[in-house]
């Protein structure tokens, strides 16, 4: 149970990363092609990806400690 509360943990700090790193760039940089476009889908897609990963790994940890009560 300590492994995934740390994975948990990892899922969670690197998911607020990517929000960040994106919410970071200004507004018409964004929307004007100073930051390119496929960083912006790649930011995206991994904020998507990690956000799933934290589900399904929070999901799991509630299970298994659904199972050893």
């Amino acid at each position: 149970m300590p492994v995934l509360r740390r994975h948990i943990d990892e899922m969670e700090s690197l998911l607020s990363r990517a929000r960040e790193e994106m919410r970071d760039f200004p507004l018409p940089d964004l929307y004007l092609g100073t930051f390119p476009l496929l960083a912006r889908q790649a930011g995206s897609l991994m904020a998507a990806v990690l956000q799933d990963r934290l589900t399904i790994r929070q999901c799991v940890s509630a299970e298994v400690g659904a199972h050893k009560e």
